[in-house]
């Protein structure tokens, strides 16, 4: 949709664009409501603030409900207008889902620098969890572009119970390893074995490293929990970590022995063990692959979600598999890495490149 810019009036034409009707629908409308006016010169100037608190979201209350998680998570379902986008119809939403939503938004507001973009929010449940993780919070940081409808603010409360660490900014490069201490001694009081806090520390240094070193950061990464209900079943743990950057096959055309991969085999590819995007630097291009040692190591799973193409490496059966999965195309890199409180294998970086060199075939 047009920018319609950063002033709070706007004329006729433009409120009829920013509402998505005629003329004769915008004057019907305008006489169910007080909107402000001003005129200028003879010319008639409305309040945009008005418009969309008075007549855009009252007219819309009726909305499909959308789930927001890697299932599917675009700003398309949420906006009602030019950067407008309706929160009231989300169902239910997990970490994944706000974070993603968190760097799509953030990337818009970078888009359109000069211009507002209007949130409209209300008491229900996925709008409160999203004030509890810090979804809200972190999406102003440093910007000023966001106007709340209403202005609620619940972000003092307690996190939801699924939530262990709520969405988090890694603002610069090496700002994990405090965040890596705080986490091991918050998990140890909730129960999780030293083991899967070790690899889950892994897993936080090394991706976040990553993103500063290849795509310059900043990132923010959640974790939360599932624990089962049955009896002797295994706790669950969710990581995701997500930027903005340039997107890991993207990264990965730096090194001309990579540049002539198409997007999806150089997404595969950059899981090999010493596969980097740096030029002669023989130390590089392990962490991803240990991500994938990580996840067969403890029979679960990871998906990767970046430019165009995502990954779902899935370890839980004695055969590994990966599967490209439809996605929207989304800016930069989601990683999602569910994790089980139990035993960790070794499995080696020849064991991974293997595998991927089998998967590889299949798309190639």
């Amino acid at each position: 949709m047009k920018n319609l810019g950063n002033s709070e009036w706007i004329t006729i034409d433009q409120s009829c664009e920013l509402l998505g009707v005629s003329k004769p629908t915008l004057r019907t409308r305008l006489r169910l409501t007080t909107v402000r006016e001003n005129r200028q010169k003879g010319r008639i100037y409305l309040s945009k603030i008005d418009l969309i608190e008075k007549v855009m979201v009252p007219s819309r209350l009726i909305l499909p409900a959308c789930e927001v998680s890697e299932r599917r998570c675009d700003l398309d379902q949420l906006q009602i207008g030019a950067s407008v986008y309706d929160f009231r119809n989300i169902s239910s939403i997990d970490g994944f889902g706000a974070v993603t939503l968190l760097c799509k938004l953030r990337a818009e507001a970078a888009k359109q620098s000069d211009a507002k973009i209007y949130l409209v929010t209300n008491g229900s449940a996925s709008c409160e969890y999203m004030w509890k993780v810090g979804f809200f919070t972190e999406l102003q940081r440093g910007l000023s572009n966001f106007v709340f409808k209403p202005a609620s603010n619940i972000s003092n409360s307690l996190l939801p119970p699924d939530s262990i660490v709520p969405i988090t900014l890694i603002g610069y490069k090496g700002a994990e390893k405090r965040l890596i201490e705080e986490l091991f001694g918050k998990l140890k009081k909730q129960g999780f074995s030293e083991s899967l806090c070790a690899n889950l520390g892994w897993a936080l240094g090394e991706l976040a490293d990553n993103v500063h070193t290849h795509s310059g950061g900043p990132c923010y990464f959640t974790i939360y929990s599932e624990n089962t209900t049955n009896a002797g079943a295994s706790k669950f743990l969710y990581f995701m970590i997500a930027d903005n950057g340039c997107g890991i096959s993207e990264s990965l055309r730096f090194n001309p022995r990579y540049s002539a991969l198409v997007p999806k085999i150089a997404l595969f590819t950059a899981f090999k063990s010493n596969v980097t995007g740096r030029i002669n630097e023989l130390k590089r291009g392990k962490g991803l692959s240990d991500m994938l040692s990580i996840a067969w190591g403890n029979d679960s799973w990871l998906k990767v979600f970046s430019g165009e193409d995502a990954i779902f490496f899935d370890f839980r059966s004695a055969l590994p598999s990966a599967t490209l999965i439809n996605i929207v195309p989304t800016v930069g890199t989601r990683i999602l890495l569910k994790l089980v409180d139990a035993t960790f294998n070794q499995i080696t970086r020849n064991q991974v490149n293997e595998m991927l060199i089998e998967e590889i075939k299949n798309y190639d």
